[in-house]
């Protein structure tokens, strides 16, 4: 099947916004699913009697969580930020990744947030393959989670398009299947993530193609629009706060 226009992305992008569909119902493939992706729409998976189903998600179904609130005392928190491991590639940095976390576990720190990636995925990009060290879920999966699991770390993370490659496949998004090996692992299962931290909102953004999973912008405008006073304030547990830190993935990672 040829791909399609991004007009005609667009279109079947207001389709999927109206309700749930599958890849047949819709006329497309695997690969028009995940152009659509790369333009920066959110897409929601479900299955349903052995048939999986897609609709768009809307930037208010932003996951949150809160960490802790405000206080009249002083407080001072300390994090890790890190994202892109690509677990699986032979690019990926085993021990630079250790060396990491060894430095932030000397230091005292205790959360670690990641903003995607943390598994290469399958067929993001033509010859993805030739550039993979494990071609298995499991095995990318398992990488990353031995790792992860010889630290005291909390660990936060959303998922990056990498990650998804596997979901697009009909498989487990393995940075769910990492939460189920790595205690104090928490998913946040989404492109945006909301946390509150010291009653201040941190948001953890992926981008992929030079675009930030947030309502199709592309990475630059979603940073100035934020920078302009738009889209600051977001709604967490029915709270509405003001958002204070960004921290973004993919090729918008320093």
């Amino acid at each position: 099947m040829k791909t399609i226009k991004e007009d005609d992305l667009k279109k079947l992008a207001k389709k999927l916004a109206t309700g749930n569909f599958t890849a047949k119902e819709l006329g497309v493939d695997q690969k028009t699913l995940r152009h659509l992706k790369d333009l920066g729409y959110q897409l929601r998976m479900s299955k349903q009697k052995g048939e999986t189903y897609y609709t768009i998600m809307t930037s208010g179904e932003n996951v949150g969580l809160f960490l802790s609130g405000k206080s009249d005392k002083a407080q001072e928190f300390r994090w890790l930020e890190i994202s892109d491991i690509h677990a699986g590639s032979y690019q990926f940095d085993k021990s630079g990744l250790i060396l990491t976390l060894k430095r932030a576990r000397d230091e005292g720190i205790k959360d670690v947030f990641i903003s995607g990636d943390l598994c290469d995925g399958l067929d993001v990009y033509h010859g993805h393959r030739n550039n993979l060290k494990y071609w298995r879920e499991e095995d990318q999966v398992e990488v990353v989670a031995e790792i992860l699991s010889a630290f005291p770390f909390r660990y936060i993370a959303s998922h990056g398009n990498h990650d998804c490659s596997w979901e697009m496949r009909g498989s487990l998004n393995p940075v769910r299947m990492i939460e189920q090996q790595v205690k104090n692992f928490i998913y946040m299962s989404n492109y945006a993530a909301d946390i509150i931290v010291g009653g201040v909102l941190k948001r953890m953004v992926h981008g992929a193609s030079g675009r930030a999973y947030a309502k199709s912008y592309p990475g630059q405008t979603y940073l100035r629009d934020l920078l302009d006073g738009q889209g600051e304030d977001a709604y967490v547990h029915g709270n509405k706060y003001r958002l204070r830190f960004v921290q973004m993935g993919h090729k918008l990672c320093p």
